[in-house]
């Protein structure tokens, strides 16, 4: 107990003070076998009632203030979700939003000057991460088309090409006051060289009745998401909130998730500059 605390205090408030420490310490939930210090007792506490100062004082060395948590402002963010899920919500954010599919397909336009049909963007979008899988090989038309490509787009056919021009734009709009939603990262290596650069994740879910309405389209990578998030809601279906966003009128399978607009609201909500606190 600090003594410059106490020594402001009167002795009731003081021992209040005590009385609720040492119930916030029993509070604590401890896990099995797991000892904590002695509890906090009033007998175990003195409480230091207000002295005359000295007459000479010894200089006291100044304290430092602790640390405080500083909460970084919600300004770039990439949203997954199966049947377009992600996008749904990224129209509904107000702001700038960067679609990795249409960056493929606006790249293929202009540089054939057509638009590709979905198949051809998605192996066009292999090529220039430096996929190759016994589906999308490495063959003599394609070695050809990488290396003139190469010559106009150096990090062609690299890991994070798109990302590279993901953060690009971002900065930009970051530049300008706006915020960030980047969607259709669609594989794990953009999932991964995204939270690399800063952003930060939310799953959209919804419904397996809604998802029976909507075209199905095939997306490993927020399969995968779901069937990640299913597993934690089974082991724990209450408890820490989970980077997974409702976004369906039948209700929500766990309390773990944000509705859409806890999500909007928090996203939205005023940014907190570097070096201010929140008061949660």
């Amino acid at each position: 107990m600090n003594p410059r605390l106490t020594a402001e205090m009167n002795p009731s408030d003081a021992v209040e003070t005590i009385e609720n420490l040492a119930a916030a310490q029993s509070a604590i939930p401890r896990a099995k076998n797991e000892r904590l210090a002695a509890p906090i007792s009033r007998e175990s506490i003195s409480i230091a009632l207000p002295v005359a100062p000295p007459s000479s004082p010894a200089p006291v060395a100044p304290v430092a203030p602790p640390a405080l948590a500083i909460k970084q402002p919600l300004t770039k963010v990439f949203l997954t979700g199966r049947l377009s899920g992600g996008e749904e919500v990224a129209r509904q954010t107000g702001a700038f939003v960067i679609d990795m599919n249409n960056l493929v397909s606006s790249q293929m336009k202009q540089v054939f000057g057509s638009q590709p049909t979905p198949a051809i963007a998605a192996e066009f979008s292999a090529w220039s991460q430096g996929i190759i899988t016994p589906q999308i090989p490495m063959t003599l038309t394609r070695t050809l088309l990488e290396s003139l490509l190469k010559q106009k787009f150096p990090a062609f056919g690299q890991p994070d090409y798109w990302v590279a021009l993901v953060e690009n734009l971002a900065s930009e709009a970051l530049a300008r006051g706006q915020r960030v939603v980047v969607t259709g990262a669609g594989t794990t290596a953009n999932f991964k060289a995204l939270l690399n650069k800063g952003f930060v994740h939310y799953h959209v879910m919804l419904s397996n009745v809604t998802a029976q309405n909507r075209t199905a389209q095939p997306d490993p990578l927020a399969t995968a998401l779901d069937n990640d998030v299913i597993k934690k809601i089974s082991f724990q279906r209450d408890g820490q909130r989970l980077h997974v966003v409702w976004n369906d009128n039948q209700p929500a399978p766990s309390g773990r998730f944000y509705s859409l607009p806890e999500f909007l609201a928090e996203f939205q909500g005023m940014p907190i500059a570097e070096g201010e606190v929140e008061i949660q």
